[in-house]
């Protein structure tokens, strides 16, 4: 998936997350757009990939391209790195962004989940494989991804209309909202509390 159609997706499938918890904020937005881009460090041509230089070319080297960084154990790898970097050296009113980051780059791989080639959920075990098998899968750069991103444009517009009024929050159903916010404040909350 290009990069333009993961900010829209994950923009797309996190801002009702947010609203839900009352977090929608332009910062908790930027981070989760950076941590959607994160798993693509492991291509130097990609948008993150030549702001970071010379890193994303080691990366891509030594683990190329959908591998460590596009799997689970990638990503709790860098939680806990990015844990670790604001225990020592970010105020602790920024565990929250790390939560908001973490849930860009988990969207990253479920996006990427879809496509043909699919991710390798379980590097270095198993070969990747895509979450809508033969059927239900996209390819980078094709007319199928485009209709992901038009139809994703379309979403945001609905949900910043939403959160013009103030109900983005509200568009789930009220048992399915109550278990997206424990689940989200549980995890909030044990991040804070390490």
């Amino acid at each position: 998936m290009l990069a333009k159609t993961h900010i829209v997706t994950t923009l797309g499938c996190s801002l009702p997350l947010m609203a839900t918890v009352d977090q929608v904020t332009l910062t908790n937005t930027g981070v989760v757009v950076l941590g959607c881009l994160l798993p693509d460090i492991d291509i130097p041509t990609s948008y993150i990939g030549r702001r970071s230089g010379v890193f994303s070319e080691i990366i891509n080297k030594f683990l190329g391209h959908r591998g460590l960084t596009h799997s689970l154990l990638g990503f709790f790898i860098v939680g806990i790195i990015l844990s670790l970097f604001q225990q020592y050296f970010l105020p602790s009113s920024s565990k929250m962004l790390i939560f908001w980051l973490m849930v860009g780059y988990l969207l990253h791989l479920l996006e990427d989940g879809f496509s043909q080639s699919g991710v390798k959920w379980l590097y270095p075990l198993k070969k990747s494989g895509s979450l809508g098998g033969n059927v239900l899968f996209y390819r980078t750069g094709s007319f199928s991804e485009f209709l992901i991103m038009l139809i994703m444009i379309f979403l945001l517009w609905k949900e910043y209309k939403l959160i013009e009024v103030g109900q983005l929050g509200n568009i789930f159903p009220q048992g399915v909202k109550n278990i997206i916010k424990i689940s989200i404040y549980s995890i909030q909350n044990y991040i804070d509390g390490n």
